[in-house]
């Protein structure tokens, strides 16, 4: 129900919690009382149970999958809906419920498709500065400081590998809950999304967790990289990232091995 970014679409969070109000709001009404109620189909009962305890048990994690704990409720909630009717219910609050739901979907509407919009502009940009990239190029995804994060573009550096034909690390290193030989442990680094600008340019500026093992020698590695995020050009002034091409949000560059960086602190 959530944006993958708040920050950049509140509109669809704002609804996300009306929404989830108006639904919690209702689903009180399904104890027994008086004055309006929801009722539930007898032949509802036991799926709504069954659905409730796998709700209860399902873990957030399955052989790599994450989030698996929010697919269920999803079922029961439509469930829930599907299998329950008011019963004493007044016109006016009728014409309240049809008013607040029908506000929230249209609200949601327009959040999704501004959301859908800007979503579809980034991904033609980068579409864009990815045509100077040649078939067969080993391309590393990069996020300005801080941004590695950003649910948004999660796994979209996947489009390259076949609209230019290229390698992405980021896609190919992921062995998620799979056990391999410990020979094999070095070429088996579990990184779904594009990494943090610093991890190759200073890595001592990020503490908190070693660089990804394939970021070792990257300049070596790769051929290009891609940066997703607008930066200071200072941030990326380093002789081993050559600037080929720029699309909105978009930085293609051409890596040289052989340059060699200033020393860190110089910059």
């Amino acid at each position: 129900m959530w944006a993958p970014n708040a920050a950049g679409f509140p509109l669809m969070n704002v609804t996300a919690y009306v929404g989830l109000a108006i639904l919690a709001l209702c689903l009180t009404r399904l104890c027994p009382g008086d004055g309006p109620r929801l009722v539930l189909s007898p032949k509802a009962k036991g799926p709504v149970i069954t659905l409730a305890i796998a709700a209860a048990l399902a873990p957030s994690f399955l052989n790599g999958v994450g989030y698996v704990h929010i697919r269920i409720p999803v079922l029961l909630v439509a469930l829930l809906i599907a299998g329950t009717a008011w019963r004493g219910l007044s016109p006016r609050l009728t014409q309240l419920l049809v008013v607040g739901f029908a506000l929230v979907i249209a609200g949601r509407s327009v959040a999704f498709e501004r959301f859908a919009a800007k979503h579809e502009r980034d991904i033609q940009d980068m579409f864009s500065v990815a045509e100077q990239i040649p078939a067969g190029a080993r391309v590393l995804p990069l996020r300005a400081p801080g941004r590695h994060l950003d649910a948004r573009f999660y796994h979209i550096q996947g489009y390259l590998v076949y609209s230019r034909d290229v390698f992405v690390p980021t896609l190919f290193q992921g062995v998620h809950a799979l056990r391999v030989k410990d020979e094999w442990q070095k070429h088996a680094e579990h990184d779904v999304f594009s990494i943090d600008l610093r991890l190759i340019l200073d890595p001592n500026l990020i503490t908190s967790s070693p660089p990804p093992i394939f970021t070792h020698d990257w300049e070596h590695k790769f051929t290009h990289a891609i940066l997703f995020d607008r930066v200071d050009p200072s941030v990326v002034d380093d002789p081993r990232l050559q600037r080929v091409a720029s699309v909105g949000r978009f930085t293609l560059f051409r890596i040289h091995p052989s340059a060699q960086p200033a020393p860190h602190g110089s910059r």
